[in-house]
């Protein structure tokens, strides 16, 4: 007998294979079975095997089915999933329902509300109403009454006055009036006009009073402003302070500006205290000016800005060479433009001119220098320091300094601000 396995020849009475090691007790009668049918050993093992296919073919068949019932469990699940996602759905169209529902409620709330409110509204409006016709009914009433009472005391007050008398008292004394003598009217007339002489006479007087001080008043003022012009000489050098110039204020207060003290021997100023001249003349009437200061206004009404540049060129074609200029470019905070030059005055260059000109949209205001200059290349000779003075005094200039020493001059120290 073999061993099925390996095919080696079995001892008699052999459990185990001495080839393969295996157990062959149960073989053992299959082996004697086969061997009584007498059947050949290949067709023994292919008949194993296609029993062993059989159990094969029945394992995938069992597989096949398993694996079938999975796919109907997926299937089942997947159709619960489904189901499940429908009552989902379910309820949130349940829930939208639910919330259109409270949507409407709340609408339905609002509409109350506002009806309550506006039949509140007209129930008040209505009380008020009431309230108001009561009112006009009650003032009507005692309006009615008042009358009805004005009326009873007027008539009985006019009843007693007539039973009393009245009436023919107040003609009598009407009469007694009316029958004053002639003579006392004129007498009081007579009197009426002395007293209106008298008092035309005594504004005459006052009147008269007043025209004196005025005169007077106004030659003072001439006699101070045309102070300090009788100098016997042209003394530049008694002019280097601030303190030896004097001030002028025009009668209208729309300028100022100050002179040097110790510079001019003549001096001009018209009644209205709208021009004023000072200058100073050789011993001979036919000499000229040597030095000339010329302060005035003129009406010129437009656009301050032009008008302070028509000025510009007008004064800039007086001169011969200009050394310093300031063209009208803006209108400051007081509604002025104005313009600058410093020039010579002739051919020579021994003669400088110095020219403040300002608008302000209804006048111009002009202020003109003339004065002897033995170096216009040298900007700290002392007449300059005089021109200084004269434009930081000047009330139209545009300058925002103070006058200044002379020291100050020399050094380019501005000095103090206005």
């Amino acid at each position: 007998m073999r061993c099925k396995f390996c095919g080696t020849t079995l001892p008699d009475h052999a459990k185990f294979c001495p080839g393969c090691g295996k157990e062959i007790d149960n073989d053992r009668e299959r082996h004697e079975s086969r061997e009584a049918s007498n059947i050949p050993e290949d067709a023994y093992y292919t008949k194993v095997i296609e029993e062993s296919n059989e159990k094969t073919i029945d394992d995938t068949r069992i597989a096949r089915t398993n694996n079938r019932n999975v796919v109907d469990d997926t299937r089942i699940t997947r159709a619960n999933n489904r189901n499940v996602v429908d009552d989902t759905r379910i309820t949130r169209a349940n829930n939208r329902n639910v919330v259109d529902d409270t949507r409407i409620t709340r609408a339905n709330n609002k509409n109350t509300i506002d009806n309550t409110k506006t039949t509140n509204k007209q129930a008040a409006v209505s009380n008020t109403n009431k309230k108001n016709s009561k009112r006009k009914r009650r003032h009507k009433k005692i309006s009615v009454r008042f009358i009805i009472v004005y009326l009873i005391v007027v008539l009985t007050g006019g009843f007693c006055l007539y039973r009393m008398g009245f009436p023919e008292k107040v003609v009598e004394m009407l009469s007694k009036q009316s029958s004053v003598p002639d003579s006392k009217k004129e007498i009081s007339q007579k009197s009426d006009k002395k007293k209106n002489n008298e008092k035309k006479t005594g504004k005459a007087t006052t009147e008269k009073k007043k025209d004196k001080n005025k005169n007077k008043k106004i030659l003072e003022s001439t006699e101070s402003t045309l102070a300090y012009t009788d100098n016997s000489s042209m003394n530049v050098g008694a002019c280097l302070s601030s303190e030896d110039y004097n001030t002028v204020t025009a009668k209208d207060d729309s300028f100022s500006f100050a002179y040097p003290k110790y510079l001019f021997n003549h001096s001009e100023v018209n009644e209205e205290g709208t021009s004023y001249t000072f200058s100073y003349k050789g011993n001979s009437a036919s000499d000229s000016n040597e030095a000339e200061l010329s302060v005035y206004t003129q009406e010129n009404e437009g656009d301050p800005l032009q008008n302070a540049r028509e000025l510009y060129q007008n004064f800039s074609s007086e001169v011969y060479k200009k050394y310093f200029k300031m063209y009208p470019s803006r209108v400051d905070s007081s509604g002025m433009a104005r313009t600058l030059i410093g020039a010579s005055a002739d051919s020579s260059e021994k003669t400088g001119l110095y020219i403040i000109a300002a608008n302000d949209g209804k006048r111009d205001y002009i202020l003109k220098f003339t004065y002897p200059d033995p170096d216009m290349t040298n900007d700290y000779n002392e007449i300059d320091y005089v021109v200084d003075c004269v434009y930081r005094f000047c009330s139209f200039s545009g300058g925002t300094y103070q006058p200044r020493s002379y020291q100050q001059f020399l050094d380019d120290n501005m000095g103090s601000k206005k």
